[in-house]
């Protein structure tokens, strides 16, 4: 965990475009799957432990993508 509270802005921006990339091809593709318009926003990068995850969050119904690792 210490590694990666470690990263540089740099190395941030890097996997926040890589999640960009991958949202836009997912959003590409269910765009065509529907024949509807889908948008999406650049998605946010934020490192923390599972213990501060529910403060991350304004609302219980919002929705909300994680990836654990």
């Amino acid at each position: 965990m210490e590694a990666i509270r470690a990263l540089k802005t740099i190395q941030l921006d890097a996997l926040r475009e890589t999640a960009n990339i991958g949202a836009g091809h997912a959003a590409t593709a269910l765009s065509q799957m529907t024949g509807s318009t889908i948008m999406i926003k650049v998605p946010a990068i934020s490192v923390a432990s599972m213990e501060d995850m529910p403060a991350q969050f304004s609302s219980d119904e919002e929705p909300v993508a994680a990836v654990l690792m």
